[in-house]
């Protein structure tokens, strides 16, 4: 049976972690995502890049222009830059936390 432990957790979404099944669950905003440790730092990859090149762009930061695609044919995800940041943060700090855990437990 599954067993969560809390990584991180922000106003926008939460991060869990089942180490019997050696995956990640990402709620943030309207959006769950099941990672595994590859799956979330290649997301947290492509999150950190489009953060940065959005950072200093002179548009609206609350509006929703950025764009990701997904596996699905034809599903994309819509985000603001500070969307997209407070995803960021929510996934560094989760990935700092696991590997904390993973000390702590050996």
């Amino acid at each position: 049976m599954c067993q969560h432990d809390s990584l991180a957790k922000n106003s926008d979404g939460f991060v869990l972690w089942c180490n019997e099944c050696r995956v990640y669950n990402l709620y943030f905003k309207n959006i769950v995502m099941t990672l595994d440790e590859r799956g979330l730092y290649q997301f947290k990859e492509n999150i950190a890049t489009c953060y940065a090149e959005n950072l200093n762009s002179s548009k609206d930061r609350n509006r929703r222009t950025i764009l990701f695609d997904t596996q699905v044919n034809g599903m994309r995800f819509c985000f603001s830059t500070n969307d997209v940041g407070s995803l960021l943060s929510l996934m560094q700090e989760a990935e700092l936390s696991y590997y904390e855990l993973k000390y702590i437990l050996g």
